[in-house]
């Protein structure tokens, strides 16, 4: 199936790939993520980074390098994985008075930060514990609710 082009939409308002004029959707572009890659489609943007990285290698492992180098492994993984500096993480802990926020322990260990998997947003910092449990409770939630209900001891 071919895919519809700006032509083809009477509609003015649609968001189109600058380079091949497609209608973008949040299948085929990054409309819903935090990368903010706003009118261009994956395959486009996919191209342009390609042709940048190749056309300028030695600046691009340098931006790389330099980007990276002043932050520890902790650091750059809160940036790449949740979207977060080091210093919002800390302001986030201090909101939370150094607890988790579900079953208000104070942390002894590192705390996990917890995010929605589908938009990536951070909700919150919480112990291990609640961590796994939250992780068991969104898998099977609705299903285990369902049991216990049927199942309940009068």
């Amino acid at each position: 199936m071919a895919e519809d082009k700006i032509e083809n939409i009477p509609h003015k308002e649609i968001d189109v790939c600058r380079d091949c004029s497609v209608i973008l959707t949040e299948e085929n572009s990054y409309l819903s993520s935090r990368t903010h890659h706003d009118h261009i489609c994956k395959d486009c943007l996919a191209e342009y980074n390609k042709t940048r990285y190749h056309n300028n290698i030695e600046k691009e492992r340098k931006r790389t390098r330099d980007r990276y180098h002043r932050l520890n492994y902790y650091d750059k993984r809160l940036l790449r994985i949740y979207g977060i500096t080091k210093d919002e993480y800390e302001a986030l802990r201090l909101k939370q008075d150094n607890r988790c926020a579900i079953c208000k322990q104070i942390f002894e260990e590192l705390p996990h930060v917890d995010h929605d998997h589908k938009t990536g947003k951070v909700r919150g910092l919480l112990c291990g514990d609640c961590n796994r449990g939250l992780g068991w409770i969104e898998k099977i939630g609705e299903a285990a609710n369902i049991y216990l209900m049927v199942n309940k001891n009068e």
